[in-house]
């Protein structure tokens, strides 16, 4: 009967109850917040309780028809009456909108506020000091069809007597043209996507005659279930093999440390606001670089969870390698270019800025350190040789590829690079000559190449091993994807629908995560 109020720390996960009240707010129920992950709560009367009952929340979803709209100086009076009708007979609580080229026109218009990050022309708008945003993000759905990629975006809500709720809000694939189909499967593999629940799978051999793979380990994050610690990025996963340590970067923004030996999280990091794309570590210092959605790239030491913020770009960073021993690193955002870092003062130099459609948005990126090369791959097929001597100077491009290019790579001490689409694998030379090309179902997948013994490691609905061809092969004869070994979780109820994001690989003794 003494106590009078309790805080919940979510990243200590512990709670406090406390006899008197921590700060002010001596006559008042609402909630304190001395930050923003504790919060202390007071004692109510039962009248007071009932007034945080059930609540009526106005969502909308609304298609504003952009290019018509908006885009036609003619159609002005289209415009007005969308926004009139949004502001004067809508008037909602929160809103989803799809094909919105112009957040901020909206916003000083209809006086809402956004909510989530817009991605593909969609995201979430809310009432102003109608809700406290407690999360959001946005996820491509790898639906991709006529008109774009097709992406997913939410935010998770919390009302002033803390009720909370998630508002997820798309824009469905329905049309196809001649490089990408927009059918049942596709959507159906978008909705697969959707369900993405950060599950970690440990592949390996049991014994060092066993010649399989096996499903030795499968982990996840039941703790923090409930605030989708789903693995959105290719990039969003390091593995420390010799010690058994996994770093994981969730859709969330936290950083989850895993010990492979007892499935048990370590640590959690935490300080991004939204999806971790890449994960990078250097196990022996102790160092991790993490890239998220918020343009920001966090520079954490890892024992004591400290860590410094790189600023520079203007859009998400999608791209970022390290080398950890001449403590440099290149980043690349999806719309604005690459930049070369260096960690010690957190310093960058612009290597290119991107004009809007030159190439498309950048989508992967490698780095040969040693010749001061670089290569990206974008969303319009184009592959970009950079030299990182010569800043801003373009060794060659090509737009061959035929669609979007989703991983590159260098192959070390040699001329060769590799860049893989949704239905094909080519492998160039470094001056832009085609050498190969592989026909293949590889979708959006996470990719990973040895070039040692000519292997391609490819997750999407499982886990594929192809083989690739030697460098006789000559690139008019082009052959299909020879398949090695499918690796799938076929455990009496296991979850079949849910998508693998991103792997991490040791070659020579065949373990897979």
């Amino acid at each position: 009967e003494e106590c009078r109020s309790f805080t919940f720390c979510e990243h200590w996960a512990q709670c406090f109850l406390k006899k008197q009240i921590l700060t002010g707010q001596e006559q008042g129920n609402e909630p304190t917040k001395p930050n923003d992950d504790c919060r202390s709560f007071f004692k109510t009367t039962s009248c007071e309780a009932e007034q945080r009952g059930p609540a009526t929340v106005k969502v909308v979803s609304y298609n504003l028809y952009w290019w018509n709209a908006f885009g036609l100086k003619e159609n002005g009076w289209k415009r007005d009456g969308i926004l009139q009708n949004i502001k004067s007979e809508l008037r909602p609580d929160t809103i989803g909108f799809q094909e919105c080229d112009s957040p901020e026109l909206l916003t000083g218009r209809t006086g809402l506020e956004v909510a989530s990050k817009f991605a593909g022309a969609q995201g979430i708008m809310v009432k102003p000091k109608k809700f406290r945003i407690l999360m959001a993000g946005s996820r491509d759905l790898e639906a991709t069809g006529k008109w774009g990629t097709r992406y997913m975006t939410w935010a998770k809500l919390e009302d002033r007597n803390e009720r909370r709720f998630w508002h997820f809000n798309t824009h469905w694939c329905v049309h196809s043209n001649a490089n990408h189909v927009c059918d049942e499967e596709t959507r159906y593999r978008g909705a697969k996507t959707m369900v993405k629940d950060g599950t970690l799978y440990l592949w390996g051999r049991t014994s060092e005659t066993d010649e399989s793979l096996h499903l030795l380990r499968v982990m996840q994050d039941e703790k923090n279930a409930g605030d989708r610690p789903g693995v959105s990025s290719k990039e969003a996963v390091a593995a420390d093999w010799s010690q058994g340590k996994v770093l994981l970067g969730t859709m969330a923004g936290r950083l989850l440390l895993w010990d492979l030996l007892s499935g048990k999280i370590l640590r959690v990091f935490r300080g991004h606001r939204s999806c971790i794309d890449v994960v990078r570590v250097c196990w022996q210092r102790s160092e991790a670089l993490s890239a998220c959605r918020d343009r920001v790239i966090r520079f954490w030491k890892m024992e004591t969870g400290e860590c410094s913020l790189l600023r520079g770009h203007t859009s998400s960073v999608c791209c970022l390698l390290v080398n950890w021993e001449l403590r440099r690193a290149m980043s690349a955002g999806l719309m604005d270019g690459l930049r070369l870092w260096t960690l010690e003062s957190r310093q960058s130099v612009e290597v290119s800025r991107l004009q809007m459609g030159e190439m498309g948005r950048i989508f992967c990126c490698d780095i040969d350190w040693k010749n001061e090369k670089a290569i990206t791959g974008s969303g319009l097929g184009v592959l970009t040789l950079w030299d990182l001597n010569l800043l801003m100077k373009i060794v060659w491009r090509n737009d061959s590829h035929g669609h979007d290019v989703y991983a590159v790579s260098f192959e070390p001490g040699s001329m060769r690079c590799l860049s893989a689409g949704e239905f094909s694998v080519c492998i160039w030379d470094q001056m832009g000559a085609l050498q190969c090309r592989i026909e293949g179902a590889f979708g959006q997948a996470s990719l990973v190449l040895e070039w040692k013994s000519l292997w391609l490691l490819c997750a999407s609905d499982a886990v594929y091993l192809y083989d690739i061809p030697d460098k006789d092969t000559k690139p008019e004869t082009g052959f299909k994807a020879k398949m090695n070994c499918q690796l799938k979780d076929e455990r009496k109820g296991a979850h079949q629908t849910v998508s693998l994001s991103c792997l991490a690989v040791e070659w020579p003794d065949a373990v897979y995560l």
